[in-house]
């Protein structure tokens, strides 16, 4: 199975771009989204060079096949939960910067569908001051961040580093049954293990379903 390094599984998460918002002028919410969604594309397609096209509802499927497999095959936490809208901004991330990384995705593409799917998760987890996409790009910054350092640190090899952003972003934990420091740190092992083999998962099946060109 092996565990994530960057000797092994190119570090294609680390080509994604965020978007800088600026301030926009007063439309409809639906006008407001849509301009956003186009010039986030926009954004990313312009480093790209595109062969095929990913679409809203294959890139929804494959999200919540792997929200769906994350949910079921995650270890049971001590006195925490995992918080399925989060998991899912997650794995719509990376089929997202896949697409854009390797060709698979072009400006014209139909995904609308897909980034509403994303600002819904974001809305279940909570009211925030920021837009959805402003949301969901801060997000991808802590992604990005994190699986840098994951992949560099060559896990479990070293144990030098554990993904605690995103453990703390895909688990809620009740602060009046917070888990003891032992439980805490046993769960934080367990999650980082369980990680490292969804990641590698979900990328190999990617790589097999689209190749990278080359």
């Amino acid at each position: 199975m092996g565990y994530p390094r960057a000797s092994g599984i190119e570090m294609w998460a680390l080509q994604f771009t965020l978007l800088c918002l600026i301030e926009r002028p007063n439309r409809t919410e639906k006008a407001i989204k849509e301009k956003l969604i186009m010039s986030f594309l926009k954004n990313l397609f312009s480093k790209t060079k595109v062969v095929q096209s990913f679409n809203s509802e294959m890139m929804i499927e494959t999200a919540i096949k792997w929200t769906v497999d994350f949910m079921t095959t995650a270890p049971k936490l001590s006195r925490a939960t995992y918080n399925q809208d989060e998991v899912y901004m997650f794995c719509a991330w990376v089929v997202l910067d896949y697409g854009m990384s390797f060709g698979y995705l072009d400006e014209k593409a139909s995904v609308e569908g897909f980034f509403l799917s994303i600002f819904k998760a974001v809305r279940n987890t909570g009211k925030y001051q920021q837009s959805e996409m402003e949301q969901f790009t801060f997000r991808v910054g802590q992604y990005r961040s994190e699986m840098t350092d994951f992949l560099k640190c060559d896990y479990p090899k070293t144990k030098m580093f554990f993904p605690e952003t995103l453990f703390a972003r895909f688990t809620n934990i009740a602060h009046d049954n917070f888990p003891s420091s032992r439980e805490m740190e046993v769960n934080l092992f367990e999650f980082t293990d369980f990680f490292g083999e969804f990641w590698n998962k979900i990328n190999r099946e990617l790589m097999a379903k689209f190749p990278r060109k080359k």
